[in-house]
């Protein structure tokens, strides 16, 4: 089935599933630069001392709770304390981590 619309004068033919496709892809991309503008946002309204938990630092470091529990014995990333068993770290830690050389 092909659907007709006028752009810039001229008849454009287009099939239904390809005007729908173009529709997903534009909603896509607002819905994506939303997201962004928000990430960036909340970004950056974070504190330096807020406490963050395992689980967030593993969504920002795209690291899995194992290396993280590797890198605590390594000495390399330390929590600032825990809650019961759960680490927390300090938004500051994890900020600073790119600041640090790796021997």
């Amino acid at each position: 089935m092909e659907n007709q619309l006028i752009e810039n004068g001229e008849l454009v033919v287009i099939k239904l599933s390809q005007l729908s496709e173009l529709i997903g892809l534009k909603v896509k991309d607002a819905m994506f630069g939303a997201l962004d503008e928000y990430n960036a946002r909340k970004l950056s309204e974070k504190k330096p001392d807020e406490r963050i938990s395992q689980k967030e630092v593993c969504e920002i470091l795209h690291k899995s709770i194992s290396t993280l529990n590797r890198w605590e014995k390594e000495g390399y990333l330390i929590p600032a304390g825990r809650n019961g068993k759960t680490p927390y770290y300090y938004r500051s830690q994890i900020d600073n981590l790119g600041k640090l050389e790796v021997a």
